[in-house]
């Protein structure tokens, strides 16, 4: 089975159910709703099954969906704990290639950055676009899967 369940979409699906709704999640996850409408489909696809089903404005998920919300909050749950632990103390030494945290909220790590630019990516991608557009280019580091 090559079937892969991106960190990404899987927080925008629990984000559905946490904050009651596709527009709330958008909301939420400072993207636009069809990003979010977006992210599903790709799940759906990947998975080979319906996991939102929709009836005027209201969505409920799937029996499929509640058994994939039990495992995307499990999956986060791990994903978020193995990157505490990774970039913790001297898990985040220049000998490891890793990036220290950084002390001063005004300074941003290369883990910070390349982050913040899947999250782009992923929520507006014609930001990113343009960023690109101007000559920008991120490192070998920074490069991300788009949806």
């Amino acid at each position: 089975m090559d079937v892969t369940l991106d960190i990404t979409l899987l927080r925008t699906f629990v984000a559905i159910r946490e904050h009651g709704g596709f527009g709330r999640a958008a909301e939420a996850l400072q993207c636009s709703q069809p990003t979010v409408s977006q992210h599903v489909r790709v799940l759906e696809r990947r998975l080979g099954r319906p996991l939102v089903e929709k009836s005027g404005r209201i969505a409920r998920f799937t029996p499929s969906g509640e058994r994939l919300l039990v495992e995307a909050r499990r999956i986060i749950s791990v994903h978020d704990e193995a990157l505490r632990h990774l970039t913790e103390g001297s898990a985040g030494s220049a000998e490891s290639g890793a990036a220290e945290a950084s002390p001063d909220p005004g300074v941003h790590t290369g883990v910070e950055l390349s982050s913040f630019l899947r999250y782009v990516a992923d929520c507006a991608p014609q930001l990113l676009s343009e960023w690109t557009a101007a000559g920008n280019t991120p490192s070998r580091a920074d490069t991300f899967r788009r949806v």
